[in-house]
């Protein structure tokens, strides 16, 4: 999933999880992180209840909320990417990508 945007942007990332068979994972009871990561430092990390929200347990849907202070000061180009771990222990990075960040002028 790769994304575009300007520093100081907020946006709300919502993430569908889905088996091989495209059917919907039960998050209830799962454990979600998502990291901003540049040269392997994390800038950004969210986890349940400080930046994601499972929106819909059963429909195996989060979203991510990155808000106007995280991207105030960062300009240039990132990796991102969601784990999931589900209450039965299987964990799996169920997003992943770039994000470019264009420093705004306003």
């Amino acid at each position: 999933m790769d994304l575009s945007f300007y520093s100081g942007d907020s946006r709300n990332l919502i993430i569908n999880v889905v088996d091989e068979n495209n059917s919907s994972i039960n998050l209830t009871g799962a454990t979600v992180e998502w990291a901003l990561i540049n040269n392997d430092l994390v800038l950004i990390k969210k986890s349940i209840n400080s930046g994601i929200t499972i929106s819909n347990a059963t429909g195996g849907q989060f979203k991510i909320e990155i808000t106007s202070s995280d991207t105030d000061n960062l300009s240039g180009n990132y990796r991102h990417l969601a784990r999931v771990t589900t209450a039965d222990g299987r964990s799996s990075i169920v997003i992943s990508g770039t994000i470019k960040i264009e420093k705004s002028l306003i």
